[in-house]
């Protein structure tokens, strides 16, 4: 560690080479094998996710519950407003409003299946992860 601070710290003397165009002058020289080291690998970490006795699990599964319930309304919402707008586009003659209808009702839909597959795909990253 000191040697590499103290190259570091004549490097820094050397700064700036006289001749920059120069190839046989290099700011930087190769590492020597003596100062090139390679640290070891960090400890293991083991991990094991699970809500039994977790203060206040039951109150974050609560709330993810009411998310999920606000999300599906949220997407409903977009399906109505979405198809309204579409409909009245058409009816109206508007081809960028109903591009725009079609986006929002499009949206509310994969919305709605997120929200549906979201546990599913959390838990199947998560196995999955694990090499299962």
């Amino acid at each position: 560690m000191l040697n590499a601070v103290y190259r570091l710290f004549t490097l820094a003397q050397q700064w700036p080479p006289q001749n920059p165009f120069d190839p046989d002058q290099t700011p930087f020289p190769p590492p020597s094998p003596s100062t090139t080291t390679v640290d070891a690998p960090p400890a293991s970490v083991d991990l094991h996710p699970t809500a039994d006795g977790a203060p206040g699990s039951v109150a974050i599964q609560g709330l993810l519950d009411w998310l999920g319930q606000y999300a599906l309304w949220a997407c409903v919402a977009a399906v109505v407003a979405g198809g309204g707008l579409f409909a009245w586009a058409r009816r109206t003659g508007g081809s960028s409003m109903a591009v725009t209808g079609t986006a929002l009702a499009g949206g509310g839909a994969v919305g709605a299946i997120l929200v549906g597959l979201a546990p599913e795909i959390v838990n199947a990253l998560y196995s999955h992860a694990l090499g299962g």
